[in-house]
């Protein structure tokens, strides 16, 4: 049975190191963290800006109106105060009338005496030249005196055309979806990652 010839040992080295070496292959993954020839240390990126403008309109777009609602209600409840304030004085005054009444309060039977049945104790007499008015046109009713006055209700808070126009977008229903669709396109686009320019090689020799 023939053997296969076998190349020496030295004629295997010298063949090795006579042929070219094969070409560098490429790296599956390109490392981002070493710096490119040319490449600024720093760079700007545009994105921040759009992501800062972005989160600036969502946050305007939702504590502005957060604050109109939250100046309606400290408005109702000053107007609801008011309210409960004239109605207790109110009941004071009627309060006051009775407990005079129980104590027949000298002022009190005098001046239902004048209104209600148009007379006056024998011992008041009336001023010389005092013109009486006519009783049929003096309501014998006791009850507006008793009455305070009305009360001073605090103004609603509301947007004018004086307001500015961010308070105006941001609480108007309408416009106030366009401003969060636009806030979180804004945010979309400056969480992008930015462009790189690929890196330049050297042309490897013929």
């Amino acid at each position: 049975m023939p053997v296969a010839p076998f190349a020496s040992t030295a004629d295997a080295r010298d063949h090795a190191l006579s042929s070219p070496a094969p070409p560098p292959r490429d790296p599956l993954f390109t490392p981002t963290h070493i710096r490119r020839a040319g490449e600024p240390l720093f760079r700007f990126d545009p994105g921040w800006l759009f992501l800062i403008a972005g989160m600036v309109t969502l946050a305007l777009t939702v504590l502005i109106p957060a604050q109109h609602d939250l100046d309606i209600a400290l408005w109702q409840r000053e107007r609801a105060a008011s309210i409960e304030r004239h109605r207790q004085e109110r009941i004071d005054h009627y309060a006051a009338y009775l407990k005079a009444l129980d104590r027949n309060d000298d002022t009190v039977v005098m001046s239902l005496a004048a209104v209600q049945l148009n007379k006056s104790p024998v011992s008041v007499v009336p001023l010389p030249g005092h013109v009486t008015q006519d009783p049929t046109g003096v309501s014998a009713s006791i009850f507006p005196h008793l009455e305070p006055a009305a009360p001073t209700l605090p103004g609603k808070p509301i947007v004018t055309a004086r307001s500015s126009i961010l308070a105006r977008w941001t609480i108007n229903d309408h416009t106030r979806l366009w401003m969060l669709a636009g806030g979180v396109l804004c945010v979309l686009i400056g969480l992008l990652p930015g462009a790189r320019s690929p890196a330049l090689r050297p042309a490897s020799a013929a």
